[in-house]
């Protein structure tokens, strides 16, 4: 049986959406979580757009500590012109937020350590204080060193790096950067990061791409220069996607293997959600969702969006189908919805079955010495060179993920942090090839 097979076989037992509805707590009617982040299964923030067509900016956010039972919404304190390009959380304290002035231009970013209670504008007067300014992402890997990056001002992208949780902020210089096409700028929320390596998308066909997490950038052609690139995703350093979007809502699809230099057009076989892609981290499973006149649902892909297979459409709580979406393990993931009222909606956790479990328990082939262990344990593997490691426990959640380097004698994992049980030690190297060995923790 094939990966896909076994993975419609295993979403076909559900008699309904295997999305469950929660309550985001936002306060204007038909507000949407436009940007998820999850931490991890307990802690996710997003961010608010409004989708009635009225065209107002908002600042409401929402955050949950507890895996979405109970969702606290606020509001973050900026001009009322202000409205979200994204956020980037770091803990259940700590969370940023990139924000463009939607009326008069440049924008700021904001930070909250208290859970959201209040939230603290960073870098006055040092960045994104042009008029032309327009933020278009932030991200922080933990919480003292993050960037943001922002439209051309001064002939150039507006990328600024800290190291220091925001306290200081350093401009990326032009030398740096590969210069814009005329015109050329970024999208909000249109990035994506795998260890040291950033992708960005613009509305010029191009993707920019950073190999040491945002020091350099070089820009690479997908399409002509009369498109958008969109919705971007990558499962590794080599291997992702994304789409190409007209002026009259016609999307295109693509993929590379090579980090991005290269793109491929392909033709998907099965529904594809055209608003977001996430992969599910330790998988070749791509999710799509889609809340436009353009599709209402979600789907999911197996083999890097050649095929899809449809899990739902609309949504269950409204017709509106699904904005958003962020994936913390196969068993933990998180959609954004529409919500009715301040009580009703605006998010989903899926609680279905875990999503590309059957791959990892299906190509059991390294070994591994001892086995059962009580910690230490030796990976003998076929790959020389840089690889992730993911472990997941006997329900497909991801319990700890790292980088190693593996020689042709193997690798050393350490176990001694987790609970006595069944795990599955995966290996992936820069290619996306995967293998896994299947071990057992003692005392």
């Amino acid at each position: 049986m094939t990966l896909v097979a076994i993975l419609a076989t295993s979403l076909s037992m559900f008699a309904q959406s295997p999305w469950s509805m929660q309550n985001v707590g936002y306060n204007y009617n038909s507000s949407y979580p436009f940007d998820i982040d999850a931490v991890d299964s307990n802690i996710v923030w997003n961010c608010a757009g409004v989708g009635d067509g009225s065209g107002i900016s908002t600042q409401e956010f929402s955050m949950t500590t507890d895996g979405g039972t109970t969702w606290t919404a606020g509001l973050v304190t900026a001009d009322t012109n202000f409205r979200f390009a994204n956020i980037s959380a770091v803990s259940g304290n700590t969370c940023y937020a990139a924000m463009y002035n939607n009326t008069l231009g440049g924008g700021g970013v904001f930070k909250t350590t208290d859970m959201g209670a209040t939230w603290n504008q960073l870098g006055v007067g040092s960045i994104f204080t042009n008029a032309a300014s327009f933020p278009d992402v932030i991200y922080f890997k933990d919480s003292l060193n993050g960037w943001t990056m922002g439209d051309p001002v001064g002939g150039y992208f507006e990328i600024y790096s800290t190291t220091d949780g925001g306290a200081t902020w350093t401009r990326l210089p032009q030398a740096n950067i590969t210069n814009p096409v005329a015109g050329e700028y970024g999208i909000v929320n249109d990035f994506t990061v795998v260890g040291n390596k950033i992708w960005f998308g613009t509305n010029k066909g191009r993707v920019y791409i950073s190999y040491d997490g945002g020091v350099n950038w070089t820009a690479k052609s997908v399409v002509s220069n009369v498109n958008t690139v969109g919705s971007l995703a990558f499962r590794d350093t080599l291997n992702g996607v994304c789409t190409k979007s007209t002026t009259a809502g016609v999307n295109t699809f693509y993929r590379t293997t090579d980090g991005g230099i290269t793109w491929t057009q392909i033709t998907p076989v099965g529904p594809v959600f055209y608003s977001d892609f996430a992969y599910v981290p330790g998988t070749t499973v791509l999710f799509g969702c889609a809340a436009s006149a353009t599709g209402r649902g979600s789907s999911y892909s197996a083999d890097d969006g050649n095929s899809w297979i449809l899990v739902d459409t609309n949504g269950i709580g409204t017709s509106d189908g699904y904005t958003s979406m962020d994936w913390i393990s196969p068993l933990t993931g998180w959609a954004g919805g529409f919500s009715a009222d301040p009580l009703t909606d605006g998010i989903y956790r899926y609680t279905g079955s875990a999503v590309g479990i059957n791959q990892i328990t299906k190509n059991t082939n390294l070994t591994a010495f001892p086995n059962p262990t009580s910690g230490l344990v030796r990976i003998n593997t076929n790959y020389e060179g840089v690889v992730n490691v993911n472990v997941f426990d006997i329900l497909g959640n991801i319990v700890t993920s790292f980088e190693s380097y593996s020689t042709k004698v193997g690798l050393s994992v350490d176990l001694r942090s987790l609970s006595n049980g069944i795990y599955s030690v995966q290996l992936v190297d820069l290619t996306g090839k995967s293998s896994v060995a299947k071990i057992v923790k003692t005392n």
